[in-house]
């Protein structure tokens, strides 16, 4: 199950329900990164962060009603 995205800027929601396009450690392309290790982000259709945003990664899942 992949994540979506929401961006918070200032306590409103600049961008949500978005998927990441890319995760890089340095140079290289990863789909993963271990805790403590620093990575960037990209996505889609947003590319201007900016200091003080908060970034919020979330999975959403459908369920059927029991009877």
């Amino acid at each position: 199950m992949q994540a979506k995205y929401r961006l918070v800027r200032d306590g409103e929601i600049i961008i949500e329900n978005v998927d990441m396009s890319s995760m890089r450690h340095f140079q290289q392309k990863v789909s993963e990164v271990n805790k403590g290790q620093e990575c960037g982000l990209q996505l889609a259709g947003m590319d201007e962060f900016q200091p003080g945003d908060t970034l919020e990664a979330y999975t959403t899942k459908v369920m059927r009603p029991e009877i």
